[in-house]
């Protein structure tokens, strides 16, 4: 009698267990309906401002350049285009140095197999969109509970900032959606995952970089926390998972470093990095002294003997190289008092400003707040684009206050999610290269939004007794 207790014990609780998965499950696609529902509705609704004028889809250098490089693919012109870059600075046809090939080839990819770039690459965008959405959702979700998913997936559908964002052709929301991809993936493989996780990560990283070179100090940093979090975890079996992704992401840019030695004429992944020292140093010179940027720059760059073109577009030597490095660093150490001032004032415009071509890329007028280029009197700003202004900054505002806490909870309980802690690093890893001096447009912002979202969904995932009870957790150093 006793044994049939016991099996029937056993059943019942086989069914409790049944019934609770199914309900679970009920619970995530209704869930998952909501935030679908939300995305595709508003992305949908604000993509006809965008299809109805092909300008509103190129703004800006950047869009215009990716096009361009683009058309030349299609063409069959090579990786390169028009530049001022002649003796007496006429136009020449040049191999292509500044910008990587990724979003230039998959708007190529799009015009050879559809007839049409542009329009195919947008609503690729907002599919990507769509798809982060629901994936941050699912992994908030899993990881620290039902309320978090719900919220975290519903604040990145309703980001009018991505959505406006997708409308143009930047690099940035394919590069965002790789990059969260990646530090995914790797929250995984530290969690006990395979470490076959490992090795996506990085091929994810490497496409990303080659999207935007911005990422490319990120394998280094991740492989140096992974380093850590194994030394502090006793688990040597991710030290071959840390190799395995720095060493996949650096792949492709040890691969076209090797192109562009060959047809550029100087070892390099791209000449950003230069331009980006340039602009550090035209800033500081600039502030410090009370002249133009211009000025400034003419200064620095008559101690090389080199033009901006050259830097800008076109290779050089090892010698010029190390002219214009030596004359960066020596203006940099001149100046040093004021660089960490700049930096933490372009990192405030990056983190909240209002992002001008969320408006523009929907056709409609725009406030600059601080902001590099035109700006429109507030009286004559449409009540649309005042609503998606403040409602932006609701949602910016929702994000970050709910990050706060999730932090200081962290450091209360002196616990730490894997999850967070390798989206906290990624962020603040971009948002440090981004935001450098003469930099910080709001825009880049858009690339860690969503890992940002998923450190302020942790918030509701929180445990006071045992800390964060859905995720594998860093015990903080006292």
């Amino acid at each position: 009698m006793h044994y049939l207790n016991k099996q029937g014990d056993v059943t019942n609780t086989k069914e409790t267990l049944a019934t609770k998965i199914a309900q679970r499950k009920r619970i995530l696609w209704r869930d998952l309906l909501i935030v679908l529902v939300l995305a595709v509705s508003l992305r949908t609704v604000c993509s006809f401002r965008s299809f109805g004028d092909a300008e509103n889809r190129q703004i800006g250098d950047d869009a215009v350049a990716y096009r361009t490089l683009a058309d030349n693919l299609v063409d069959g012109q090579g990786f390169g285009r028009i530049k001022p870059v002649g003796p007496e600075g006429e136009d020449v046809w040049t191999p292509e140095f500044c910008w990587t090939p990724g979003y230039p080839s998959l708007i190529a990819g799009f015009e050879w197999l559809t007839g049409h770039g542009q329009a195919p690459t947008i609503v690729f965008q907002q599919v990507l969109g769509i798809v982060l959405c629901l994936m941050v959702m699912v992994i908030c979700q899993r990881h620290f509970g039902r309320k978090a998913g719900l919220v975290a997936g519903c604040l990145l559908a309703l980001d009018f900032q991505a959505i406006g964002l997708s409308n143009i052709l930047i690099a940035d929301c394919v590069f965002g959606f790789l990059l969260c991809c990646s530090v995914f993936l790797a929250a995984k493989f530290m969690d006990g995952g395979s470490i076959w996780f490992s090795l996506e990560a990085g091929l994810l990283l490497g496409i990303g970089i080659l999207t935007k070179p911005a990422g490319m100090p990120l394998p280094t940093v991740l492989f140096t926390v992974i380093l850590i979090y194994a030394y502090i975890k006793r688990r040597t079996r991710l030290i071959p998972a840390a190799l395995i992704v720095c060493v996949a992401a650096y792949l492709p840019v040890f691969g076209w470093s090797i192109r562009n030695s060959i047809v550029c004429g100087e070892y390099a992944f791209c000449s950003q990095p230069k331009h980006f020292l340039l602009q550090i140093t035209t800033v500081l010179l600039a502030r410090s002294e009370g002249i133009s940027r211009e000025v400034a720059l003419e200064r620095i760059l008559a101690k090389t003997g080199v033009s901006y073109r050259q830097v800008r577009y076109l290779g050089l030597s090892p010698e010029e190289n190390r002219k214009v490095r030596e004359a960066a660093i020596s203006t940099i150490i001149e100046n040093r008092s004021s660089l960490m001032k700049e930096w933490v004032v372009s990192s405030a415009k990056l983190l909240f400003s209002p992002e001008k071509l969320t408006l523009l890329a929907l056709g409609l007028p725009h406030i600059a707040f601080g902001i590099q280029g035109d700006s429109t009197d507030i009286s004559n700003v449409s009540a649309v684009s005042a609503a998606i202004l403040a409602w932006e900054t609701l949602v910016l505002g929702s994000t970050y206050v709910m990050l706060f806490i999730t932090l200081w909870k962290c450091i209360r309980l002196r616990r730490l999610p894997t999850l967070v802690l390798i989206c906290l690093i990624s962020a603040l890893c971009i948002l440090v290269l981004s935001s450098m001096p003469g930099g910080g447009d709001p825009r880049y912002r858009s690339q860690i939004i969503p890992l940002l979202v998923v450190i302020a969904a942790a918030s509701f995932g929180l445990n006071r007794q045992t800390g964060f009870s859905h995720s594998s957790e860093v015990e903080l150093l006292s």
